[in-house]
């Protein structure tokens, strides 16, 4: 069984979770032959004999009290006092539905055996910690005879975080039985079959505001499909009831968490998970209000902005509350207002097309207290040059070179004179899956923290070289500075590999948090129902750096 809650292949007699779940894998010499085999077989299923009907809708599960658990609610006031004293109230649901990953790449894996019995996997994956746990889980052997090695994988998005295990730990089984290299590559329409993707959430809302559109109290159930197994989902579901506030302060505030099983191929993290859902459902209930003030979208989301100083739902004090300044950034960029007038000018000129403009905010969260990454330098004494390793996955996010520019700086070492090497989970072991950007934080203090070791250890030997320059009259550059301390340090027989480490620990839930907003134009064809995104104007606050 899979650490996921899953089995790996069905048996004859099992109950079958739902469409797309896996039977079993075909091995041969070539694609056609296994594809011709795959298609030959026919399988037979039975009703189940307590007649037990498919649960395939969220709303069917809610109806079902299909349930796998309930989360701790975000409580922030007193929500029922709150909406007894709002002068104006609302209530409703919002319904957001699922999204596929569609990465470049499928889920792909190549294994083979090595000498002693030691096992390689080669896969696209986000986690390959956790890929090699699930494989000693699977195949009942050590983690540490089982070495899961990448370079990069085209695209994840979230969806090889857990969603490759199948494809590895399959491939794993396949190497072991034949002792061959197996290579396992799910075509894309099957993959879409076999993995879900964003959980659907029906949110159910209950809201008191003023006049003026600022919002009294909020009270949110948060209703999660999580698909035929808990997967990522339950991690899912709390990050949205983290970031359920959104941007907004609302003094009294609840918001509580259902999980649901449905006969659905399981559902997992995609692109902020959680987040995406809530922060859309938030602001439909905020248009819902303006609406109900006669008021513009825009007036409602400024008046209940997030300010400086104030403490969001996780208990985290606002130290940087740049929110309104990219709020404002965004609204100048994009000329908001001569916007709109041209929208309604056109609007009120075609009758079977029509434009909208729209702007949103986002406070997100970067960091916590789970993250830990792994990192080494490696440097040669012949000429000077350097491969770094960590144990972040690239996915086209660009982590090999953030962390590759980390190195360059903190060694003076040209960017050019830098290889990245292969990520293995032997080499860097017991570390998190990759996630998002703050992965490529992590693992940039730990590159800092292994060229800091080097450049301590270079130290004396680098002022040595300096003073014979001075001495000499002769000008270095940095890197040649660099090459004849390291090439006397390795004479003295210093180590010149290092390894660095990143577990940062954090008040609150969050190191920091993100601000941005964006505005975007679109345009509809009523008739068709296709969409065509005119502009999109973003404005982001990067820090320090």
């Amino acid at each position: 069984a899979l650490p996921i809650y899953e089995m790996l292949f069905l048996k004859p007699g099992d109950l079958v979770p739902c469409i797309g779940a896996c039977l079993g894998l075909v091995v041969g010499r070539s694609r056609k032959n296994v594809q011709d085999v795959a298609r030959s077989i026919r399988v037979k299923y039975e009703a189940c004999e307590d007649s037990t009907r498919g649960i395939f809708s969220l709303e069917d599960a809610i109806r079902a009290k299909s349930v796998f658990t309930s989360l701790e609610p975000k409580i922030r006031g007193d929500v029922e006092t709150g909406l007894l004293k709002s002068p104006m109230r609302l209530n409703g649901k919002v319904f957001t539905g699922g999204q596929k990953h569609f990465y470049l790449e499928n889920q792909n894996t190549i294994a083979y055996l090595e000498e002693g019995g030691r096992l390689t996997i080669r896969s696209a994956t986000q986690s390959i910690t956790t890929t090699q746990s699930v494989i000693s889980s699977v195949l009942g052997i050590p983690s540490h005879k089982i070495d899961v090695i990448m370079k990069r994988t085209g695209g994840a998005f979230g969806g090889k975080i857990t969603r490759s295990f199948h494809c590895a730990a399959a491939a794993a089984v396949a190497a072991c039985k034949t002792k061959c290299s197996i290579h396992v590559s799910i075509p894309q329409d099957i993959d879409l079959i076999m993995t879900g993707g964003r959980e659907p959430l029906i949110v159910e809302y209950d809201v008191g505001f003023e006049e003026t559109g600022r919002l009294r109290a909020l009270s949110l159930v948060l209703h999660m499909d999580s698909g035929c197994t808990i997967d990522e989902s339950e991690s899912d579901l709390g990050v949205a009831l983290m970031h359920s506030d959104h941007s907004y302060f609302i003094s009294d505030f609840r918001a509580e968490g259902v999980l649901y099983k449905t006969n659905l191929p399981s559902n997992t993290s995609c692109r902020a998970p959680g987040s995406v859902q809530v922060c859309h459902a938030v602001d439909t209930i905020l248009f819902r209000v303006a609406r109900a003030c006669r008021l513009t979208m825009q007036k409602c989301q400024e008046i209940n902005f997030y300010r400086k100083g104030q403490i969001t739902l996780t208990g985290d004090i606002l130290q940087d509350g740049t929110l309104q300044r990219v709020w404002d950034s965004t609204i100048a960029s994009a000329g908001i207002a001569k916007k709109r007038e041209q929208v309604m000018i056109f609007n009120s000129k075609h009758r079977w097309r029509k434009r909208g403009i729209g702007i949103t905010a986002s406070k997100y969260g970067l960091g916590g207290n789970w993250f830990k990454e792994i990192a080494r330098v490696s440097v040669f004494a012949f000429d000077g040059s350097v491969e770094i390793n960590h144990s972040g996955v690239e996915m086209g996010q660009g982590i090999d070179t953030k962390v590759a520019q980390v190195a360059s700086m903190a060694l003076c070492v040209p960017l050019s004179h830098i290889l990245t090497g292969e990520k293995s989970s032997n080499s860097q072991p017991n570390c998190m899956a990759t996630l998002a950007s703050a992965t490529s934080e992590i693992c940039c203090a730990a590159m800092l923290d292994a060229c800091n070791i080097i450049n301590e250890r270079l130290a004396p030997y680098k002022a040595d070289v300096i003073k014979k320059s001075k001495d000499n009259e002769t000008q270095l550059s940095d890197y040649d500075v660099f090459i004849k301390a390291v090439r006397a340090a390795d004479q003295d027989r210093v180590c010149l590999s290092s390894e660095g480490w990143a577990a940062p620990k954090v008040e609150g839930s969050s190191q920091y948090f993100a601000f941005c907003s964006a505005a975007a134009e679109v345009e509809l064809d009523i008739l068709t129902g296709c969409v065509e995104i005119r502009s999109v104007d973003i404005a982001y606050d990067c820090g320090h750096q």
